[in-house]
């Protein structure tokens, strides 16, 4: 039996030096999570540097894809994933694929794609909660849900 202990695959500490360890394929820390969920929210401009430093700890290449993401505008999203919605429903899968490719950000790390993925599914259920937007189904199984342009937008 292997008695060695997981390793974060991102800061390296081991799953005895840190609260929680979620162990799939790669392992990621509470801390490293924090670090990412931190990254993606939209921060007041003072806060910024505060999440810069901890991201210093982050290995070079997930803090630059992650950057990359904090470069993206809200409204920037929002403008294409109306401009993909169409008269008829479509699978949110293929909106967030979409305007994942328009937004034409090159992220090399899996878990940015993922959370640029989270991101455009977030910013879609916020665009149904705001009525520009109709939806079918649970908008969090992307597969399974589907979305279209509000009849009051179609009809304006």
């Amino acid at each position: 039996m292997n008695d060695s202990p997981f390793k974060c695959s991102f800061c390296g500490n081991s799953q005895f030096d840190v609260a929680h360890m979620i162990v799939a394929a790669a392992c990621i820390c509470d801390e490293c999570i924090k670090k990412c969920v931190g990254a993606l929210v939209r921060v007041k401009p003072d806060e910024k540097e505060k999440i810069a430093d901890d991201l210093r700890g982050v290995p070079s290449s997930t803090n630059a894809s992650f950057r990359k993401l904090d470069a993206i505008d809200v409204a920037d999203i929002d403008s294409l994933i109306l401009a993909d919605a169409k008269m008829h429903f479509q699978k949110v899968v293929m909106t967030i694929a979409e305007v994942g490719h328009a937004l034409g950000v090159e992220l090399e790390e899996p878990i940015a794609k993922s959370a640029l993925d989270d991101v455009i599914a977030a910013r879609v259920a916020a665009l149904v909660a705001d009525g520009r937007l109709e939806s079918a189904g649970n908008l969090k199984r992307w597969r399974h849900s589907e979305v279209r342009l509000s009849s009051q937008i179609k009809s304006s």
